[in-house]
């Protein structure tokens, strides 16, 4: 589906702003400045520091107090809870047996009533009689008039709906255009080119932890650092959008055969082959030989954790320089002239005819 201009601009703005990131306090101070405004929210202090994990810290001491009070409201509401139980329960006993003593007194009063209410009754059916030939003829009267009044209430009603309606549709005209040249959220790019990736907003300030991204191809990278750095260095080591070790990233060289193997991730664990390189990865792995052709040598290692359980790789040697190359090539090759027939894309070593390699 084709996204419409605005939105396709909205999404180049986004990346834009990811891609220039930087550590600029003043930027990211302008940005929240700017959003608050155009909520018609009051001006809040902008609190930054070093990392998320002390801006979480302070938020926490900032609830601390507010969470004591909850507790105690709500020890206070409980023991109001049982009180008002007990002096319900009490009362219900005492108006039951009040009930039941008044329960005589009341029946004989009720009967006495009876005999009263009987001759009354009586004589109200003969006044009803007469009353009601006299009352038709006045609801008649009456029903034309309100029919009339009926009548131009629901006309008065009708137009005025309908101005209402007119009004309403001219404010929300006026609001969606306000709101197009006035977006609250526009801010947040600014917010976001200053580093300003992690915040949280409370009741008189808004506390940020400055973040800076590194990525390639869209996804989280960084071969000298972490890829997401916060102020004080730290951060969150990535490789080509895999999350790993500052010690793959820093120091891939210490990686030794029993931390790749016990590695149960296996996005990890390719990441650390790359790192260490596939030639460095076979020898200390030991690799053993299972096919051996004038193209190439074809060697694997059983990896338990692997969703393959086994790593193939074929050993060639560039013949235009010398150079020695281990290729990872499908587990299901067997033999070495397959296995460097699978890397210039031929399924079936039959089709590989080379007539010059250079």
């Amino acid at each position: 589906m084709k996204l419409a201009a605005s939105s396709e601009k909205i999404i180049a703005d986004i990346r834009e702003a990811f891609a220039t990131s930087r550590f600029d306090e003043e930027l990211v101070r302008e940005g929240f400045a700017e959003h608050l405004a155009l909520l018609k929210l009051p001006a809040r202090k902008v609190v930054f520091h070093s990392n998320p994990a002390t801006a979480v810290l302070s938020i926490c001491k900032l609830a601390e107090p507010v969470a004591r009070g909850a507790m105690r409201d709500a020890a206070r509401a409980a023991a109001w809870d049982a009180a008002r139980a007990a002096a319900w329960d009490a009362a219900w006993a005492a108006a039951w047996d009040a009930a039941r003593a008044a329960a005589w007194a009341a029946a004989w009063d009720a009967a006495r009533a009876a005999a009263w209410d009987a001759a009354r009754a009586a004589a109200r059916d003969a006044a009803w009689d007469a009353a009601w030939d006299a009352a038709w003829d006045a609801a008649r009267d009456a029903a034309r008039a309100a029919a009339w009044d009926a009548a131009r209430d629901a006309a008065w009603d009708a137009a005025r709906a309908a101005a209402w309606a007119a009004a309403c549709a001219a404010a929300w005209a006026a609001a969606c255009a306000a709101a197009r040249s006035a977006n609250p959220f526009l801010p947040f790019l600014k917010i976001v080119r200053g580093g300003g990736l992690l915040f949280w907003v409370t009741s008189e300030s808004v506390h940020v932890a400055l973040a800076q991204i590194s990525a390639s191809a869209e996804r989280l990278h960084r071969d000298s650092g972490p890829a997401i750095e916060y102020p004080d260095g730290s951060g969150q080591w990535f490789w080509k959008g895999v999350r790993v070790t500052e010690q793959i990233i820093l120091r891939p060289q210490e990686l030794t055969a029993e931390q790749i193997l016990s590695e149960q991730n296996a996005e990890v664990r390719r990441v650390m082959i790359e790192r260490i390189g596939l030639e460095k990865f076979l020898a200390i792995m030991k690799a053993a030989r299972i096919h051996q052709h004038e193209r190439g040598e074809l060697y694997s290692i059983e990896l338990p954790n692997d969703p393959e359980c086994v790593l193939k790789a074929v050993h060639v040697v560039d013949p235009s320089t010398g150079r020695t190359y281990f290729l990872r090539v499908p587990p299901g090759i067997t033999r070495a002239d397959d296995a460097v027939a699978w890397t210039f894309g031929f399924d079936h070593v039959g089709d590989y005819r080379p007539l010059l390699e250079t």
